[in-house]
């Protein structure tokens, strides 16, 4: 091999050797930031968190029978309204009133137990589905409104 062609066979070395470095280099990055991005919250994984947290407040505040306070986490339609002869009754205080009464009603003598699932409807992600225990299964929806998850009473 003629001096040359040992310089330019030098040259290459080094330069394979700085390129497999530097793929070494590059992979072991690429690695940690997949490794990062796999333990990061996607954004669903965030809303799902952020409906979970509302809905765990909505069943302690149950729980602790703080009637009133749980009917600030409530939006009523206007099924709900007719169903249950809220139609006249547009007062808010009274409103409220007669909401608490109906959850002192229904979860005094069985206080909601823990929160099993909860998911964000895939057609519509201002509708969320939850799962909670109640003796056996119950379950209600939450509707997002103004940036803020609220009980549907419907």
């Amino acid at each position: 091999m003629s001096a040359k062609q040992r310089s330019t066979y030098c040259g290459i070395m080094q330069l394979v050797q700085i390129d497999t470095a530097t793929i070494r280099a590059v992979a072991f990055v690429t690695l940690v930031a997949i490794a990062l991005a796999g333990c990061a919250p996607d954004a669903e994984e965030k809303n799902l968190q952020v409906v979970r947290e509302r809905a765990e407040r909505f069943l302690s505040l149950l729980r602790a029978e703080e009637w009133r306070d749980a009917t600030d986490m409530v939006l009523l339609n206007d099924a709900a309204y007719n169903r249950f002869n809220f139609a006249n009754q547009r007062d808010p205080a009274a409103l409220k009133n007669e909401i608490a009464k109906l959850f002192k009603g229904v979860y005094s003598n069985v206080r909601p137990g823990a929160l099993v699932s909860v998911a964000i409807n895939a057609n519509d992600p201002s509708l969320a589905s939850i799962t909670y225990r109640h003796d056996d299964l119950d379950g209600f929806n939450m509707i997002l409104s103004n940036g803020q998850w609220y009980y549907g009473f419907q």
